[in-house]
């Protein structure tokens, strides 16, 4: 009885084990097809390459590059959340 019980928890042991070194691998390896801002390329590929992506699966009109750009800068002062950081685009500022 004491020996079928020792085999049955190493075996839940073993098991256990195996499930989280799996875990910590794939915790350490990469992904194919991760984002490049993840795989430790530049910002700017990952804003080139979601935007690629948009160009090729958008329907309907895009707005104007600059117009996309300037939203994008938007975007990412505001995670700053600071209300003080602001874009001010090149006709508003030179007035």
């Amino acid at each position: 009885m004491r020996t079928t019980t020792f085999r049955r928890m190493s075996g839940v042991l073993f098991v256990l084990a195996a499930m989280g070194l799996g875990y910590v691998a794939g915790l350490l390896t990469p992904v194919a097809g991760e984002p490049a801002a993840t795989t430790g390329a530049p910002a700017g590929a990952l804003y080139e390459e979601a935007w690629q992506l948009v160009d090729r699966h958008f329907f309907g009109t895009l707005p104007p590059t600059r117009t996309r750009t300037y939203a994008a800068i938007r975007g990412m002062l505001a995670a700053l959340g600071d209300q003080y950081t602001v874009l001010i685009e090149p006709p508003a500022a030179r007035q």
